[in-house]
């Protein structure tokens, strides 16, 4: 993984947090360009404006588009924070805080589950 860029994103249902960004678990789709906001993204033939509106409760929520159009705003702020424009990235998102103590910081089972942990410093 030498040369990649390992980045953590906290799906969280108020906020989506990242290393050095914060910013509401929302979005509005339209197919023009917004005219005031500066924070959207353009994505498959629509305007995403990023922390507009309300997303209500899911519980699934790989299955849901929006929150593949928010975990690539994530991506794309945290590359901006850190004055990149492009990136070979890792994600580190979606484990339960119970699954990780009980597997990784507990050690028993990681192996068990491929899991290697690592210690990155910021």
């Amino acid at each position: 993984m030498i040369g990649t860029l390992i980045l953590g994103i906290d799906h969280g249902y108020g906020n989506i947090k990242t290393a050095h960004r914060v910013f509401p678990t929302a979005l509005i789709k339209s197919e023009k360009a917004p005219t005031f906001s500066k924070d959207y993204l353009e994505y498959d033939g629509y305007f995403n404006i990023i922390g507009e509106g309300h997303k209500s409760f899911i519980a699934e929520k790989q299955s849901d588009d929006d929150n593949y159009i928010l975990t690539l705003a994530a991506i794309a702020k945290e590359l901006s924070a850190r004055e990149l424009t492009s990136a070979r990235v890792h994600l580190a998102v979606g484990l339960p805080l119970k699954w990780v103590q009980e597997t990784v910081y507990a050690g028993e089972r990681a192996e068990a589950y491929g899991i290697q942990a690592y210690h990155a410093g910021y």
